[in-house]
Order: structure tokens, then C-alpha cells, then sequence
């Protein structure tokens, strides 16, 4: 298979439940599909927001779940929803910048990135998309596998998408390449997720990447 082909989610992907009533939930279950982790692996989520995404991981694969955020306040409520879950292995979940993880290098099997890089500016300084996307090659043991799901556009920041910074479905293979990364799969999700919405993206893709070397700086 063509690494570079983009293609549209098909029949070969999961059979999706009518309890599966939003959208986050669908590319929850849909990025669960293509990571395939096995109980106990290590599932480092980037940009976990208030926790949804990792307690539903954990609770459908049984993967030790670590997520993160920038803002402190989510961080709170997904302890919180992690407090009151089930869960045998309840996920952990830390305050901190995408683009300086707090953990040592190798720490992870995987890695999960979904709206992330869309939300940062693409230069070569440390609070772009090539920083935070070499902390998750960082962060990942050799032959780890990272899922990124991002809108994409045509650069630059689309009208009505405040804060919104999304890449062309072409400069994301190329951003993961020099991070580290090689791709294994995109899949073009516009028709599932209902993207562009009212002109804000062109499209909608998941990146399933696989990391060739652990870079440690």
C-alpha cells in the first residue's frame, strides 16, 4: 500500500453503534480501531482536554492510559471523571505543554493526537507543529505508533475558526517525516466527521505514523 495515499474510511473500518451519538466518540472509537492497543499498553494522549477520549480508551481496551493539556482546569475534570470511573486502571492525567512533556524519552507504545496540531502555528520555533510533533517522536519508543486526526485546509487560519492554524493534507506527512515518523496510512474522514463545515476547512484526516527512531534531545 501506498503510504502516501489518502483514502476514504470504507467498509473495511469498524461498524459504527447507534450509541455512538457525537462526534468525538466516533473518532475516539475509529482512532481505537487503527492503534489496536492491548491491555496494558502504554497510550500517550496529547491534548486530552477534560479526559473523554482516554477514559473511553482505556475502559473499551484496557491500555494504561496517560493523557495531557495545557489548560489546568480540564485537567481537573478528567481526575475528576477518572475518580468516579470503574476502571480497574484508572488513566493518569497531567497539566502540560504539548511541546515540553513532562517524561522521560521511550516512555510510551503509542501516541494519540486529535484537533492538536490544527491549533498551532506551523514555524520552526517551539510552539509549533514541528515541536510538538517531535516531543511525541521523543516521547515514543523506537517503531511506536502515533495517530494524528486534524480538519486540514489551505494554511493560514479559516474564517470562522478563531485560533485555528490547520496545515494542507499535504505539509502534514511532510511535518511527520521530520519528526521522525513514517506514515502508514491516511484515511480522509471529511464525509464522517461533516468537515468543511460553513467554509472553515477543506477536509478531515487521521494519520496513522509510525516512529523510526527515538529522538532524545
Amino acid at each position: 500500500m501506498n503510504a502516501r495515499e489518502i483514502r476514504p474510511a470504507g467498509p473495511r473500518g469498524p461498524r459504527l453503534s447507534r450509541a455512538d451519538t457525537t462526534r468525538a466518540d466516533r473518532l475516539t472509537r475509529l482512532a481505537g480501531t487503527r492503534l489496536a492497543p492491548l491491555p496494558g499498553t502504554a497510550l500517550l494522549v496529547i491534548g486530552c482536554g477534560t479526559g473523554r477520549a482516554a477514559l473511553l480508551l482505556a475502559a473499551e481496551t484496557g491500555c494504561a492510559v496517560t493523557g495531557t493539556d495545557i489548560g489546568a482546569a480540564r485537567i481537573a475534570t478528567a481526575r475528576r471523571r477518572a475518580a468516579r470511573s470503574a476502571l480497574g486502571v484508572r488513566p493518569e492525567f497531567h497539566t502540560a505543554d504539548a511541546t515540553a512533556l513532562p517524561f522521560p524519552a521511550r516512555s510510551f507504545d503509542q501516541a494519540l493526537m486529535m484537533e492538536v496540531t490544527s491549533r498551532l502555528p506551523d514555524t520552526p520555533g517551539r510552539r509549533g507543529k514541528r515541536a510538538v510533533l517531535a516531543e511525541a517522536a521523543r516521547c515514543l519508543r523506537p517503531g511506536g505508533l502515533l495517530l494524528l486526526a486534524d480538519p486540514v485546509g489551505a494554511g493560514g487560519a479559516p474564517a470562522g475558526a478563531p485560533g485555528a492554524r490547520p496545515t494542507t493534507r499535504e505539509r502534514l506527512p511532510a511535518l511527520l517525516d521530520a519528526a521522525g515518523f513514517d506514515v502508514l496510512r491516511i484515511d480522509d474522514l471529511t464525509a464522517l466527521t461533516g468537515e468543511p463545515a460553513a467554509e472553515r476547512y477543506t477536509g478531515y484526516v487521521m494519520i496513522t505514523a509510525w516512529s523510526r527512531v527515538a529522538r532524545v534531545t
